[in-house]
């Protein structure tokens, strides 16, 4: 048998993460959309080529940005939907004991938090 711990606050660490990086993907594309008003007074050759860049890229960082705050918001679902399983699987499993030991306690392993607040966890190392 396989067992598979997997720790809750490491989930959140990597939703934060992701959230960090929907964040400054929307501060490039304030940029790009601050920057795409003034193609205008670039002339009319390079005006139209610069606005056709920063559209491409608007696009980009509008894609990217999207799938960043989808993947935070992925893993906090998940999270959120594992600690709401866990709490029904120690209810089903208690329902399934015979009368005398229903009152049985379940404990849960790992975290019991599963958004911590003042464990900031290990800083992750780059790879090389």
């Amino acid at each position: 048998m396989t067992t598979f711990v997997l720790m809750l606050s490491a989930v959140r660490r990597a939703s934060d993460l992701w959230d960090d990086q929907a964040e400054q993907l929307r501060g490039g594309l304030k940029r790009l959309t601050d920057a795409s008003g003034s193609t205008a007074g670039l002339g009319d050759r390079v005006g139209p080529k610069a606005s056709t860049y920063l559209a491409t890229w608007l696009t980009e960082v509008t894609n990217l940005s999207t799938a960043a705050q989808n993947r935070a918001d992925g893993l906090d679902e998940f999270t959120v939907s594992t600690v709401q399983l866990d709490e029904q699987g120690a209810a089903d499993l208690r329902a399934a004991l015979p009368w005398s030991s229903q009152d049985a306690v379940v404990e849960k392993t790992g975290d019991t938090n599963p958004f911590p607040t003042d464990d900031p966890g290990p800083s992750p190392t780059p790879v090389p």
